[in-house]
């Protein structure tokens, strides 16, 4: 491999593990966010984290329907799945199916972006194959 697709894949490595690194973060409620959020609530303040789970919600309801069951979710295996998994906010089946949505089509559309890219590559190295052998 040559230096330059080597960088490549490092940077892409690092921003997608800083990419996971942040969403866990921010997803993830640790103890001192936890008192913060009682505290905004004994207070009578509208939590941040109420706020942005809202935003997200409506952002994802669009998605979210394309991804539903058409009847039965309120008794299906994936609701109670997320509940023994401690997910018992009412958000967490929109965000699961809205993204289950996006990356559905999403994912085909980046392979189809980079192909070219991953074609030229090819091309490339098949011609230093021929040359070498």
């Amino acid at each position: 491999m040559s230096s330059a697709t080597l960088i490549f894949l490092s940077v892409v490595f690092l921003v997608w593990t800083a990419s996971a690194a942040l969403a866990v973060w921010l997803i993830y409620p640790n103890r001192f966010r936890q008192r913060l959020m009682h505290l905004e609530e004994d207070a009578g303040l509208p939590s941040t984290d109420s706020l942005w789970v809202e935003r997200v919600v409506q952002v994802a309801k669009p998605f979210m329907k394309l991804s539903l069951p058409a009847e039965g979710w309120d008794n299906s295996p994936l609701r109670l799945r997320f509940i023994h998994a401690g997910w018992r906010h009412s958000a967490a089946p929109v965000v699961f199916l809205a993204s289950k949505t996006i990356l559905a089509l999403s994912l085909p559309l980046l392979v189809l972006f980079y192909m070219p890219l991953v074609s030229d590559y090819l091309s490339r190295v098949r011609c230093d194959l021929k040359a070498i052998l």
